[in-house]
């Protein structure tokens, strides 16, 4: 069942996040209460968070180095999701809808299967 309030906490929280799509509808969905996910403002942000991760999944391992792939793939997630530590890895490929809403600890390692 569909929460009926917003959760003030769970909203303040996503202000410190990257990509947030800041509006009415958003805060109703990580409140868990119904919402309209065809608002512009979550088109928008399912729009580019997709376009981002296609640019982390469809990174060509043969223009980067083996030694570099780590910290470029950082690179890249770190556009894609609201918050990642250091020394993180996800395995691609990688398919959130919103990406913003994702907080990702330190030295975590995020296979794809």
């Amino acid at each position: 069942m569909a929460a009926t309030e917003k959760r003030p906490e769970i909203i303040e929280l996503s202000r410190g996040l990257r990509g947030i799509p800041q509006c009415e509808d958003y805060e109703r969905m990580i409140s868990g209460m119904m919402y309209n996910p065809n608002k512009p403002e979550l088109l928008e942000a399912r729009h580019r968070c997709r376009g981002l991760a296609a640019d982390y999944n469809n990174l060509d391992t043969r223009t980067v180095s083996y030694d570099q792939i780590f910290d470029k793939r950082l690179e890249l997630l770190r556009k894609v999701v609201g918050r990642v530590g250091e020394g993180t890895f996800v395995e691609p490929p990688f398919l959130p809808d919103y990406g913003c809403n994702i907080i990702i600890g330190s030295n975590c390692f995020i296979n794809w299967k």
